[in-house]
């Protein structure tokens, strides 16, 4: 039976709001590569970290080997700077997290 040897990450998501579960971000592909040679997308992989402001490691665990990958939290001030307020609040609505309160 083939084991894993290797797993690769990519990262297709963008920009996240600070605070983001990590199990919410979307684009995140996982690709084992057996010791018989094949891959094989998989899905079942753990992730390990948190989303704060500015870059983050996101660990990856598949069958017990490790990759990562790196993905950019947002504050939502500077969001609300770049974009609007409206759009952090939509954002956050649509990715199902609390939105900012007060004033931000």
């Amino acid at each position: 039976m083939a084991t894993v040897s290797n797993i690769t990450v990519i990262y297709e998501g963008g920009d996240v709001y600070t605070g983001t579960d990590i199990n919410d971000l979307l684009g995140v592909i996982v690709t084992a590569t057996y010791s018989d040679g094949s891959t094989a997308v998989v899905t079942d992989y753990t992730l390990e970290g948190e989303i704060a402001s500015g870059t983050n490691v996101i660990i990856v665990t598949y069958e017990g080997t490790t990759a990562e990958f790196e993905v950019m939290g947002i504050d939502a001030v500077v969001l609300k700077d770049r974009m609007g307020q409206d759009v952090v609040y939509e954002w956050a609505k649509s990715l199902k997290i609390p939105t900012p309160t007060g004033d931000f």
